[in-house]
This record gives structure tokens, sequence and C-alpha cells, in this order.
């Protein structure tokens, strides 16, 4: 996944629907912040609205994308040893910072480079 696809999932995680609808990713653990860790559970979209006979609340498995991503990013990333990244949890920031291993942790990752498509 590019660090665009990385962006609208992360935006579509936030997404606070229409006024008639709302939607969100879920996993199966009832957590969708990853910051910090793997991220778990399966993911599935929950989708609410209301109808003329009552709320109605759907919930349904899609691809975890964002898995094979940091996977990946993982495979490249080891091949510079003296770099590290860091995947902004957050879909205001960039997705996604580079920069010397020294000099990112989770509250100077904006000292690294920042990545975008």
């Amino acid at each position: 996944m590019t660090t665009i696809e990385q962006r609208r999932a992360r935006a579509r995680e936030s997404d606070p629907g229409t006024s008639h609808q709302s939607a969100a990713i879920e996993r199966d653990s009832g957590r969708v912040d990853r910051d910090g860790g793997e991220p778990d559970g399966v993911p599935y979209m929950r989708v609410q609205y209301p109808t003329r006979n009552g709320y109605v609340d759907t919930r349904y498995r899609i691809p975890d994308r964002e898995k094979g991503a940091l996977k990946r990013l993982n495979l490249i990333m080891s091949d510079y040893p003296e770099l590290a990244s860091y995947v902004q949890g957050d879909p205001r920031g960039l997705p996604l910072y580079i920069g010397k291993r020294e000099d990112m942790s989770d509250s100077t990752y904006n000292n690294g480079v920042g990545v975008c498509k």
C-alpha cells in the first residue's frame, strides 16, 4: 500500500459519515488505535443509518491492507539499519516519516523527512 492508500485508509477510519449515515473501520478487538504496535484483530467496516423500521447497524469484513504495507515497509527499512521509520496514526499529518535512528522517537518523529506521494 502506498502512503496515499494509507492516508485514505486512516481517513476512512475517522470518517464521520453524512448527516444520515456514519461509517468507520473497526478491528475485532474493538481497538482502532494502532500506535506503538502491530494492528490487532481483523478489520471490519461498520455502517450505521436510520430507516423507517428502526436503526440499521451493519458490519462487514474488509481487506487488511495496512498489515501488508507495514510488512513491506519493515522489509525495505531492514536494508537501512541506520534509518528508522515512523507511521503517523493520525490522518491529519504526513503518513510516513523516515530519519536517522537516533533522531526518531514518538515525540521527535518530525525531525525525519516526511514521505508522501
